[in-house]
């Protein structure tokens, strides 16, 4: 398998590349910064930004599965940065996904995507999202992913792509 992940230098993806080297897998990681660990580790380091449709595309190229897991996280900062990179740049991916007829996409969420401003002790991902209240309380992480996970969810079996989240 020959495998994307976006984010690869993050914490969730750095592990997410090595344990998918370790499994065996050809591993190109796309970040914005330099990781001269993962290019230790084998991985093809790619340097990019979400928001760059075309690059995220290039780096689509010859991919089998992309593990989405770059996000801009926080809970201060304006909404266009948010939806820049967190929704938009999901969107990039999904449209990279398609132009290169990938089969897979594995989008990671976050549980604040489900919260309204109660208790999230034992749901599970058939919470619904309140997008409303994401918006009124200016919650523009939590929004961003949102409405990048409905993008995901929606592409799932639209021509040859399957996505999860």
């Amino acid at each position: 398998m020959h495998a994307l992940v976006t984010g690869g230098g993050g914490f969730l993806g750095n592990y997410l590349c090595e344990m998918l080297i370790a499994d065996g897998a050809q591993v190109r990681s796309f970040s914005r910064g330099e990781y001269p660990e993962l290019e230790k580790l084998g991985v093809e380091v790619q340097q990019g930004d979400l928001c760059d449709r075309h690059a995220v595309t290039r780096a689509c190229e010859n991919i089998d599965c992309v593990f989405h897991t770059a996000a801009l996280p926080g809970i201060g900062g304006p909404w266009q940065l948010f939806r820049d990179t967190n929704y938009l740049g999901t969107q990039n991916v999904l449209a990279g996904c398609r132009t290169h007829h990938i089969a897979r996409l594995v989008y990671t969420s976050s549980p604040s995507t489900t919260f309204a401003g109660v208790d999230q002790c034992g749901i599970d991902e058939s919470a619904p999202f309140d997008l409303a209240w994401l918006e009124q309380h200016d919650c523009h992480y939590s929004r961003s992913k949102a409405l990048a996970e409905l993008e995901v969810l929606k592409a799932n079996n639209q021509g040859n792509l399957r996505t999860c989240a």
